[in-house]
């Protein structure tokens, strides 16, 4: 039954770096629908596991405290720290998470400004895009 799922069996309190661990050495199976083990914890995911640790991911992650990204209190948009020491594989790990949560049907509170989408869409980005920035 587990070869028919993705398991990612995560540490609450390191939650980054396990979930890094976990979906490099799950990258085969990450288009599997996806259960979420917290390690010690006998929660069984019937869907609340899993939407709370893309809560609880996203919200470390996002957190200008971590250096990632910046929060703009006026427009309620994220935007990359261009003083972010943060390596690649944690911006890997962004990625990698949204595509799981699309995936699997699950909605993160992130907002980007549209010049991001329309960068991701492969569409043209103008002066009215970027002055969402």
């Amino acid at each position: 039954h587990d070869d028919l799922i993705c398991v990612l069996r995560i540490d609450r309190s390191d939650l980054i770096q396990s979930s890094l661990q976990q979906v490099t050495l799950k990258l085969d199976d990450l288009k599997k629908p996806l259960r979420i083990q917290f390690l010690g914890e006998d929660g069984i995911d019937e869907g609340g596991v899993k939407k709370e640790f893309f809560q609880l991911l996203t919200k470390e992650l996002f957190d200008p405290l971590y250096g990632m990204f910046k929060y703009d209190e006026q427009s309620h948009f994220h935007w990359f720290n261009q003083n972010s020491f943060e390596n690649t594989q944690e911006f890997r790990l962004i990625g990698i998470m949204f595509g799981l949560a699309i995936y699997n049907s699950v909605i993160l509170d992130i907002r980007f400004p549209m010049a991001i989408y329309k960068k991701m869409l492969g569409m043209p980005v103008g002066l009215k895009d970027l002055k969402q920035l």
